[in-house]
């Protein structure tokens, strides 16, 4: 197909599906066209179904949805701030530590 018959073929389209499938399509048009991250991460997380979603998992397998993911690091960031955060040494030390009890 030519060019201009995939963009025809695209648009012919675009009336039949939904809201969360043009938004997922404008996003990765922003990042092929202007590079915009932010935007496109924003966009995508705005086309969940779930406003929550899971952004991760502990190491027991427990999911990390968003709101708690950005409650714990909001708390952190200011332990951070008040100086009550680890030192960078003794986190070395203990990473050196669990490296060598792995050998």
């Amino acid at each position: 197909m030519v060019l201009d018959e995939v963009k025809e073929e695209i648009v012919g389209k675009l009336d039949q599906v939904d809201l969360t499938v043009l938004r997922a399509i404008n996003a990765l048009l922003d990042v092929h066209t202007e590079n915009k991250a932010s935007t496109v991460e924003k966009s995508l997380v705005e086309t969940l179904p779930d406003s929550n979603p899971i952004v991760g998992y502990e190491v027991d397998g427990t999911s990390v949805r968003l709101d708690q993911f950005e409650e714990e690091a909001a708390k952190s960031a200011a332990e951070i701030r008040k100086g009550e955060g680890t030192p960078a040494d003794e986190v070395h030390e203990k990473v050196e530590k669990w490296l060598t009890n792995s050998k």
